[in-house]
């Protein structure tokens, strides 16, 4: 079991691998994000659906899909690691205290969560070329 993704499915060689970068809320235990708790229930912490939406693609069809686990306000997996926005210290006009991090809080939360994800995501697609 993976600790930064959800894989629905089987991947398959030439098959389609449907990834949801955005597709979770949650926040890890341990981690206060210092904001209203019903804000993780809106677009600014995931994109509403798509978790759903690929679930569905793939009882429909023969593909896989890929789901990010933690929220997009903990680490925007769908950034350059060197982006200040990879870690958003304000989204929607809501200032994120629990991202006002230092350089070394920023790269601890970067390598247990950025990078392995896109380790593991690396290595299923070059697995199913």
């Amino acid at each position: 079991m993976s600790a930064v993704a959800t894989l629905l499915g089987t991947p398959k060689a030439d098959g389609i691998l449907v990834v949801c970068d955005h597709a979770s809320n949650a926040v890890p235990a341990g981690i206060d994000l210092g904001i209203d708790p019903a804000l993780l229930e809106r677009h600014i912490a995931f994109d509403i659906g798509v978790a759903g939406v690929a679930g569905y693609l793939v009882q429909l069809s023969d593909c896989a899909a890929f789901l990010a686990k933690w929220s997009r306000l903990l680490v925007d997996l769908n950034r350059y690691p060197h982006d200040d926005s990879v870690i958003p210290k304000a989204s929607d006009a809501k200032v994120i205290p629990g991202n006002q991090l230092n350089a070394a809080e920023r790269d601890e939360r970067l390598n247990h969560y950025f990078h392995p994800y896109h380790a593991e995501l690396a290595d299923l697609v070059a697995r199913n070329r």
